[in-house]
């Protein structure tokens, strides 16, 4: 019987970071959209929550006061657990509400509901 411990060894926790950290996000979020799209069929009145979070050691300009950081804008679906799109921004280049507007259109015509946090709450109206 083949003992797996004993001939596979396991890349480190420092090979995956010196990899991740040379990952270019936006071809990987490209491809991860086009297959999430191809494979996961949403159902009607599906749940979707929205909501960006910043990437931890991305700050660039740490003597600023506005700081540039990196930050990912998630889809997630409330009853499969699952992402089911994303999108990296840069917060000096564009902000979240514009991410979430541009997400959320890709759902029209879809029957879908989306939970927001107090971000969203703006007056002006999603188009």
């Amino acid at each position: 019987m083949l003992n797996l411990s004993d001939d596979i060894k396991f890349p480190s926790y420092s090979t995956f970071r010196r990899v991740l950290q040379t990952l270019d996000f936006q071809p990987l979020t490209e491809l991860f959209n086009t297959w999430a799209a191809n494979v996961i069929a949403l159902t009607p009145q599906e749940r979707l929550a929205v909501d960006g979070k910043s990437i931890r050691c991305t700050v660039c300009d740490y003597s600023q006061s506005y700081q540039n950081f990196l930050s990912i804008v998630s889809v997630f679906s409330h009853q499969r657990g699952i992402v089911v799109r994303t999108q990296p921004l840069a917060n000096k280049e564009t902000s979240e509400l514009t991410v979430v507007q541009e997400l959320i259109s890709e759902f029209s015509g879809q029957q879908v509901m989306f939970t927001l946090d107090a971000l969203h709450c703006q007056k002006k109206p999603y188009p």
